[in-house]
């Protein structure tokens, strides 16, 4: 496999740094194809992907770029950054270790399937799934396999950890409870259908939506379900938590809050598309392909800023540092001021 590295290239990117208002744009950089996945925002560094099938390391302060990372065959996960080196999977079935100073190559491993779980790290090791249905955990040092557990079907959804145990949802229509140190099952759950949705853990239960138009709410330690919300159409998107609220956007347009121990609604937004979002100190960040990015009150629902500009995201934001990094489907990196 050829690999190739480039440092300080003269990608072309607009530096607004001084623009203190919310909602406004800091910067913006060119990538060289659409960006699916969401950045990684470590140390004043942010780590994207982009479909030209490069991973870029950028300034986070003004965009610049630092250096990328060129693969063969693309990258089809959010990046992860641990301990001097960034990880992250491709659809021909290979993790990645990429040193986050030079931006060169320390290991690839070789695994079953295309991967398209974002990688976990706990406790000195790395949890990602696969399309060969497999978890993997990995040595991250090394780049070997510790253990691996066998779902039925492949794993899109991104592994979440609590109280050293691991859950997912699967293809298999499933949602499963993993020991991470023994790689054995603890429970699992069925649902109606396949599950891309990557799961919430907060205050004991487990939050995770399934195709078959329902959001779950779990017992954390037995699986048990506790309640559920039908949604009138599939959950392809990740729940998050907010001061006891639990958040899903759906793809009939609406977004959901939702009081996390009885599932009650404690208000819902209108999108008017699939969105993609996350929630920093009481807000709610949302954005799509069609509305651009905006700012929601996590308590009441109601928008407190917008950003004015055309952002067609697809995948969720990141917060850092009052500031919202994302990428768009036009190639572009941006930073917006989120405010304090």
């Amino acid at each position: 496999m050829r690999l190739s590295i480039s440092l300080l290239i003269p990608l072309f990117f607009i530096s607004n740094a001084h623009a203190a208002d919310i909602g406004k744009l800091i910067w913006k950089t060119k990538t060289g194809g659409a960006i699916r996945f969401s950045p990684a925002v470590v140390d004043g560094k942010v780590y994207i992907p982009s479909d030209d099938k490069a991973l870029y390391c950028l300034d986070a302060a003004a965009g610049k770029v630092l250096w990328t990372f060129q693969t063969e065959a693309g990258i089809s996960t959010s990046p992860a950054v641990y301990a001097g080196a960034v990880y992250f999977g491709s659809p021909h079935g290979y993790l990645y270790s990429v040193d986050i100073k030079t931006g060169t190559k320390i290991w690839t491993l070789k695994i079953g399937g295309s991967v398209h779980s974002t990688p976990l790290i706990w406790n000195n090791k790395i949890l990602i799934g696969s399309k060969d249905n497999n978890l993997y955990c990995v040595d991250p040092k090394a780049g070997t396999t510790l253990w691996t557990f066998a779902a039925s079907a492949m794993i899109y959804s991104n592994p979440v950890m609590a109280d050293n145990k691991v859950y997912f949802g699967s293809y298999d229509n499933s949602v499963y409870c993993v020991d991470a140190v023994t790689g054995k099952k603890v429970w699992v759950f069925e649902t109606m259908s396949f599950i891309a949705s990557s799961p919430c853990v907060s205050g004991g239960m487990v939050y995770i939506g399934s195709y078959d138009t329902v959001l779950y709410c779990l017992d954390a330690k037995s699986g048990k379900q506790q309640w559920m919300l039908e949604t009138g159409a599939p959950v392809y998107a990740s729940p998050v938590s907010v001061d006891g609220n639990v958040m899903i956007g759906s793809s009939a347009g609406k977004l959901y809050c939702l009081d996390g121990k009885t599932g009650k609604k404690v208000w819902t937004y209108q999108t008017g598309e699939d969105v993609f979002y996350c929630a920093a100190e009481g807000k709610l960040y949302v954005g799509g392909a069609l509305n651009g990015v905006y700012c929601l009150d996590a308590k009441n629902g109601k928008k407190l800023w917008a950003y004015k500009g055309k952002l067609p995201l697809v995948s969720p934001p990141v917060i850092a540092g009052g500031k919202l990094f994302m990428g768009g489907a036009d190639g572009y990196v941006y930073c917006v001021d989120a405010g304090k």
